[in-house]
């Protein structure tokens, strides 16, 4: 079977549960979205793109490049 190399790096980096994670962060792109990070900090704003290893988050504020391992939560306001 030939996976996607996008596909290929998530099997890599992460488990099924991951996976499936990344999957419903990608349905999210372009919407407002709130994210709890493991450090108890929210960061608010549109989801502008998901890597495999982090997201790209926009405000007002700036650009935020989030690592995976470091949400707790993501949800949509």
């Amino acid at each position: 079977m030939n996976l996607p190399e996008n596909s290929k790096a998530e099997a890599l980096l992460f488990g099924g549960e991951n996976r499936i994670f990344l999957g419903h962060l990608r349905e999210m792109i372009g919407s407002s979205i709130d994210v709890g990070l493991t450090s108890g900090i929210m960061i608010s704003g549109r989801l502008v793109s998901v890597f495999v290893d982090h997201i790209l988050v926009e405000n007002p504020q700036g650009r935020y490049h989030i690592r995976l391992t470091t949400i707790e939560y993501v949800r949509r306001p």
